[in-house]
């Protein structure tokens, strides 16, 4: 593990990149337990997660498009010159140390990044889609989220929390987004998902949990 962060350990090659491995671990993860449960046994297949894991199952599914669903809250490591003013903290405060001592690596180091952007595979996600970011985030700024949803050519829903990457009250609010994938990851996505509502703008008061939930999208 590189001394500057886990999105710098072995930023000189793409091949030799951390980001790869991780990213094909996750796709290898998926492939053995489908072989392990068998393909009859499985309703739907879901790639999931937040921040680093939400950039993974990104990743994954564009590169393979082996799930049948993509659920992700603010997905890392989108638009990567807009982190270099926008991401405070997180591996973009750790790219930005690491360019501020050693700037003669700025553009190596932006080439390899560009390998693992979510934004050069967003246009091939096949699979319904959630995406969702914080409208205050240091660590993931909502700007490189937007990013990443703006290339999706799939159908999508989109939610805009007050915050991430927190510890306020407010990331309860996240429930209303983890809600939703339970739901689609039971029933699967209507025909008319995505076609609704452009951005699900999640208030400051809005209810964290409703177990009858109203069914957005």
């Amino acid at each position: 593990m590189s001394r500057w962060g886990r999105a710098l350990t072995g930023i000189h090659s793409p091949e030799q990149s951390l980001l790869r491995g991780a990213v094909m671990d996750l796709v290898q993860a998926l492939r053995v337990g489908v072989e392990l449960v068998g393909e009859a046994r499985i309703s739907r297949r879901l790639f999931y997660g937040f921040s680093y894991a939400g950039w993974l199952a990104t990743m994954a599914q564009g590169i393979t498009n082996r799930a049948d669903l993509l659920a992700v809250g603010v997905p890392t490591f989108g638009w990567r010159e807009g982190r270099r003013f926008f991401s405070l903290q997180g591996s973009g405060g750790e790219v930005n140390a690491y360019l501020a001592r050693n700037p003669e690596a700025e553009e190596d180091v932006m080439r390899v990044l560009g390998y693992f952007d979510p934004v050069n595979v967003a246009q091939l996600i096949q699979s319904p889609t959630l995406i969702g970011w914080g409208r205050r985030d240091a660590i993931v700024p909502e700007q490189t989220v937007r990013a990443i949803a703006d290339l999706l050519r799939c159908p999508h829903e989109r939610y805009s929390f007050p915050i991430s990457h927190t510890e306020e009250p407010l990331e309860t609010l996240w429930e209303i987004f983890d809600q939703r994938v339970q739901r689609l990851a039971l029933e699967g996505a209507p025909p008319e998902f995505g076609d609704k509502t452009p951005c699900h703008l999640i208030a400051e008061d809005a209810a964290p949990y409703n177990p009858l939930f109203p069914g957005i999208g």
